[in-house]
């Protein structure tokens, strides 16, 4: 209930992810280290909110919640050897693992996609990937 009054709604959850980079030096800098957050989290609502009012005028959209995971030194996460990706080993993560990011595995000492992964890797999606991998950044 809001305002006191019943709405004769469906209400539904929908959670976005997004990855953003940003260089630390820069934002240790910054006067109001949130900022950033804020201008991300308005930019979000106020692009859904105007797609949706011209489309579906019955849809309100308000914010719930934001939460903010870095994913430098998180056990089990790493980027794609292909592609840079971000991804989590799916066969080796633990309750630290943030999983709300790509699946993935190591294969070779080497994170990989599950798009990246070889044909018939479990953790595989689709037909696998025999393609070429970058040599590692040393």
């Amino acid at each position: 209930m809001r305002g006191g009054h019943q709405l004769a709604t469906e209400t539904t959850l929908l959670t976005i992810s997004f990855l953003v980079d940003q260089d630390p030096e820069v934002a240790r800098r910054a006067l109001l280290p949130l900022q950033a957050d804020e201008q991300i989290r308005k930019a979000v609502l106020a692009a859904l909110a105007a797609v949706l009012s011209g489309e579906r005028p019955d849809v309100r959209v308000e914010w719930e919640s934001m939460s903010l995971v870095p994913l430098e030194g998180k056990p089990a996460v790493g980027r794609c050897a292909v592609c840079n990706r971000w991804v989590y080993d799916l066969e080796n993560a633990t309750e630290l693992t943030p999983t709300r990011i790509s699946r993935g595995a190591v294969v070779a000492g080497r994170y990989r996609c599950d798009e990246h992964l070889p044909p018939k890797h479990p953790v595989c999606f689709g037909r696998g990937y025999d393609g070429p991998v970058p040599d590692a950044v040393v």
